[in-house]
């Protein structure tokens, strides 16, 4: 079941299991990389083995896991209580500072998606998991649900937005190819015949109401079909409502669905890693990056410390 999370006294056996446990992890990533580098598999398969792994194989995990535990302890609420203080306080921070340089909105979510966004939303839950046991896994789960509510949200609206206008981009050429670019005294005008009237254009929807509605239903309808948060709200009611282990027929179906998943994903992340590389965007952008990636793993994780324990959780950080 991996290392227990709850580590007081380490020692030299410790470390030699926390390195049996993290070794498979890296000899899979590498594995990924080497089969896409000698052309053993062709990087088109990472689509279809994500496939599984986000869509089937990570939501049994979900499930498996939160079904055979007993929700109603307020531990796991006070801890993802944490996560959300830390999500808005920082969201609030970035707001800011998109007000005060004058940026949009997708700096604002950009931003706060670098600082906040748990890296456990996907592979890090099977990786967590296997590592330190369904302990882990229960509470990476919870840090990721606070995201769920908040920040997912805020990425669908964008992109969505980002499609609408795409869509009229598309459509906005036909209005002004059906126009002459000058237009003076000099500039002959064809006669109209009555009887046979030019067709008529048809105007881009730009209708801010009629929008904002196309957009808020595509946003609700991608969260509750996506899977990630459906077997969240599955495992949370079988969670609370079966505080016990699950039926053996749905805990064997569940087990076995999700065992794949580690050896799957993170054979599959390494296959993404092959022909990547980092790029900064001048000397603004390698600063912000850096700002974010200190916010991230330095200021976040010893606030998310603090909270907890204002909260009386011990021992889980």
């Amino acid at each position: 079941d991996g290392v227990p999370l709850n580590m007081t006294n380490i020692d030299g056996n410790t470390y030699y299991l926390l390195f049996c446990n993290a070794l498979p992890v890296f000899v899979l990533v590498f594995l990924g990389w080497f089969s896409v580098k000698f052309n053993m598999v062709t990087k088109s398969a990472f689509a279809t083995l994500n496939v599984f792994v986000f869509n089937w194989a990570i939501p049994a995990l979900v499930i498996h896991l939160l079904a055979n535990e007993n929700l109603r302890d307020w531990k796991y609420w006070k801890f993802a209580l944490c996560f959300l203080i830390l999500r808005v306080g920082i969201g609030l921070i970035c707001a800011a500072a998109t007000w005060l340089r004058s940026e949009t909105a997708a700096f604002f979510v950009t931003t706060w998606m670098c600082t906040t966004w748990t890296n456990s939303v996907v592979l890090g839950l099977p990786i967590l998991n296997s590592l330190y046991g369904p302990s882990a896994g229960i509470y990476t789960i919870f840090a990721v649900i606070p995201a769920l509510w908040t920040e997912m949200p805020l990425v669908l609206v964008l992109l969505s937005r980002h499609q609408l206008q795409q869509e009229q981009a598309e459509r906005s050429p036909l209005m002004k190819n059906s126009l002459p670019s000058v237009i003076n005294s000099e500039t002959p005008v064809a006669e109209v015949d009555p009887a046979n009237p030019p067709p008529t254009q048809i105007p881009i929807q730009n209708d801010a109401a009629l929008s904002c509605l196309s957009i808020s239903k595509g946003v609700l309808w991608k969260m509750i079909t996506n899977p990630m948060f459906v077997s969240v709200i599955i495992g949370t009611t079988l969670g609370f409502a079966c505080p016990s282990k699950l039926p053996l027929a749905l805990d064997t179906t569940f087990t076995t669905a999700s065992q794949p998943v580690v050896a799957v994903a993170l054979f599959s992340l390494g296959m993404y890693t092959h022909g990547q590389s980092f790029r900064g965007s001048g000397s603004d952008g390698w600063f912000l990056a850096v700002l974010l990636l200190v916010v991230k793993l330095v200021l976040a994780p010893a606030a998310m410390m603090g909270l907890c324990y204002a909260v009386g959780l011990r021992g889980i950080v």
